[in-house]
């Protein structure tokens, strides 16, 4: 059995969570203080953040979810690798509390239902103890029982939320993810942490994370005929 690279798993999973988040369905960027629509077509990297902020926001238990969600899809051995070769289980959510963030921002999409003029309102980083969550597994062979954590949503906070190499995810071990907070909250501040197993989801939210899940997961069946 090929283990799964878990870049490459993040990528996929985080690009069809994206993508098909009911909230934004329909909708298109009219105006924004990080990247407005009339700026050149080269400022990729602007509309990037501002794609995964508002996709990210309150969604880390839902992203989570859907580790979950694809992993029942995958045969009780499915290992993963890249950068380092664990098992899809066990694996811990770790919950924290977002103390003092930086970024303060709004998202204003409108209304499906209700008059003209209605909006449905999105804030981040507009209090203290905004709560935030990561997948975490343990590392094998590490004395120090240091884990190694993965991050869907954290652009929710821009791009300072961003993972070692730029990408809109982070991946690497819990002490660099905890250094690298810092760009984003004055205090990351542990909550509590549970077996990842259980992050049972709504149904409408289940449904949604299965059929991005089976959309992955066949991309992955279908890697070689698809050349990637």
């Amino acid at each position: 059995m090929e283990p799964i690279p878990l870049r490459t798993l993040t990528l996929l999973l985080n690009y069809e969570r994206a993508v098909s988040d009911p909230r934004f369905v329909g909708m298109r960027l009219l105006e924004s203080t990080e990247a407005d629509p009339s700026l050149p077509r080269r400022l990729v990297k602007s509309e990037d953040t501002v794609f995964y902020q508002t996709r990210g926001h309150d969604q880390w238990f839902k992203a989570i979810g859907l580790y979950r969600v694809f992993f029942d899809l995958c045969p009780p051995d499915q290992r993963l690798s890249k950068p380092i070769l664990i098992d899809m289980s066990p694996r811990n959510v770790i919950k924290f509390s977002i103390n003092g963030p930086f970024l303060h921002a709004v998202t204003s999409t409108p209304k499906t239902t209700g008059g003209a003029g209605d909006s449905y309102i999105m804030t981040t980083g507009s209090r203290d103890n905004e709560g935030h969550g990561i997948l975490a597994f343990p590392c094998p062979g590490r004395k120090d029982k240091q884990q190694f954590v993965v991050d869907m949503t954290r652009m929710e906070y821009g791009d300072a939320g961003r993972g070692i190499y730029g990408e809109n995810y982070f991946l690497g071990t819990l002490d660099g993810y905890m250094k690298s907070m810092r760009r984003i909250c004055v205090d990351p501040e542990l909550v509590n942490t549970w077996d990842a197993c259980h992050t049972a989801l709504g149904s409408e939210a289940e449904t949604r994370m299965k059929a991005c899940a089976k959309r992955v997961w066949e991309r992955w069946q279908n890697r070689e005929s698809e050349g990637w």
